[in-house]
């Protein structure tokens, strides 16, 4: 068996993805031979299984993605699944080593890669990297995928290695959709600092990331392509109470406004819940070390996140609204039966991503911080 190169990887986790995990590692690999990539092993299949479960709609190689765990944050490369094609012809150049450059057409392009024909033989061979040079855009560092000699041209795949809108030199023209705002409030302390101000962004920036892979995860069961409006930072104020308003795309924040919502009750439910149990500790003694482990698991609860939230009714509360309202957002009358199933993309994204995100910022106790969304 050859050896997998990481297109061959991503390549299989994109078909993985495209059937929803529901393929075994030798259907995998008859569509990668089909398709002129070698086959992966059983432990990138074991690989595509965790990514899936975590929520990731992109590959990420199994080494980075260890130590991004291990380090207890995962950074989420670009969605690569997205790879609807536009016929187009652009002139361009190409260069393997950022010094020698070869004319070349674009003549197709999607969010993450080109498809570049160049006239004659091109040597090179796939999997390696190179530069696309485009006018309004800075140098493109890409891989290549594909590559196809035929009727006297050369042709190439190639994909980026973030979204290809990344690398502009000029604004894109403002896609026009309704947009909600954001509003995050820290009302401890004068001001405030660096740890709480990257922490809180970090956070932020999860939260709309993960919604919006939410709703790109349904776009293969409604075929249709999402177009969400570019998040917006409105304001910062570092002084007491600190805030941050961010202007969101409506259907981010119809999606956020539901999570936070049910989770900000929730949380409301267990102080209220905390808050008898310390009653009756300072009336009886039996009573409080009757319920010491109680309290004990609802403090492990407030703070340690990820699991233990799958153990409540929150999550199944939480997917029965989303059903209610995710529709509307999609043009449909209801939603898919697929969606939200046990180990399907959007389940793993809503636990793993998106409610991990909404309880870092709220802990399900910490009344210092006041998110909500609102009207722009």
């Amino acid at each position: 068996m050859a050896n997998a190169l990481f297109v061959d990887a991503l390549k299989g986790y994109e078909y993985y993805l495209s059937r929803r995990g529901k393929v075994n590692l030798d259907q995998i690999n008859e569509y990668l031979l089909q398709n002129g990539r070698n086959p992966v092993a059983h432990r990138s299949y074991m690989h595509y299984q965790k990514l899936l479960q975590n929520g990731f709609r992109s590959y990420i190689p199994i080494n980075k993605f260890d130590v991004f765990q291990a380090l207890g944050k995962i950074q989420i490369a670009a969605d690569r699944r997205r790879f609807y094609r536009e016929l187009v012809e652009l002139t361009a150049k190409f260069s393997r080593d950022g010094k020698k450059w070869v004319d070349v057409t674009i003549i197709d392009r999607s969010i993450v890669g080109f498809g570049i024909l160049f006239m004659g033989k091109y040597a090179t061979q796939t999997s390696v990297s190179g530069w696309v040079r485009l006018n309004g855009y800075y140098d493109i560092p890409v891989v290549i995928v594909w590559k196809k000699f035929e009727e006297g041209a050369t042709k190439l795949g190639v994909r980026a290695m973030e979204f290809i809108s990344k690398y502009r030199t000029q604004k894109e023209e403002e896609l026009h959709r309704p947009a909600k705002l954001l509003r995050i409030r820290y009302e401890t302390g004068d001001r405030l600092d660096w740890d709480n101000f990257y922490g809180t962004f970090s956070n932020i920036d999860e939260l709309i990331k993960s919604t919006a892979d939410l709703l790109y995860s349904l776009e293969d069961i409604y075929d249709i392509e999402i177009r969400l409006v570019r998040s917006v930072v409105k304001s910062i104020r570092f002084s007491s109470p600190g805030e941050t308003s961010i202007k969101v795309d409506f259907g981010i924040a119809d999606i956020l406004r539901l999570v936070i919502e049910k989770i900000q009750f929730w949380g409301l439910q267990k102080r209220k819940l905390r808050a008898a149990v310390e009653a009756q500790e300072l009336n009886n003694e039996a009573v409080a070390l009757a319920n010491s482990t109680l309290k004990i698991e609802m403090m492990r609860n407030a703070v340690k996140l990820g699991k233990e939230i799958k153990d409540t009714r929150l999550t199944e509360d939480i997917v029965s609204g989303l059903k209610e309202i995710i529709p509307s957002l999609m043009g449909a009358k209801k939603l898919d039966r697929e969606s939200f199933a046990p180990e399907s993309p959007e389940l793993a994204i809503l636990t793993e991503r998106l409610l991990p995100a909404v309880l870092d910022l709220t802990a399900g106790d910490d009344t210092d911080y006041k998110v909500n969304v609102e009207e722009e």
